[in-house]
C-alpha cells in the first residue's frame, strides 16, 4: 500500500550528499542549484517512505521534511 506524502528540501541544504547516499531513487542534487531535490514520486511504498525518513533523520541540517497526506 502506498502512501500520499510531500517531500520537500529547504535552503538550508549544505549539498552534502546524505540523502542522495541514503536515497538515490528518491533525491539527486540539482546541476541548477548544487543543493538536494527530491525525484521520488507522490506516493511511497512502505519501503521508499523508510528511506526518506531515514534520509530526513540524517541530514546535518534538519533540511529535508517528510509529511504524510
Amino acid at each position: 500500500m502506498s502512501t500520499p506524502v510531500n517531500v520537500t528540501v529547504n535552503e538550508d541544504c549544505i549539498s552534502c550528499q546524505a540523502c542522495v547516499n541514503e536515497a538515490p531513487t528518491l533525491f539527486e542534487i540539482s546541476a541548477e542549484t548544487t543543493k538536494s531535490r527530491y525525484i521520488g514520486p507522490a506516493e511511497l511504498s512502505p519501503e521508499e517512505l523508510e528511506l526518506a525518513e531515514k534520509a530526513a533523520t540524517i541530514c546535518p541540517v534538519n533540511a529535508i521534511n517528510v509529511e504524510k497526506k
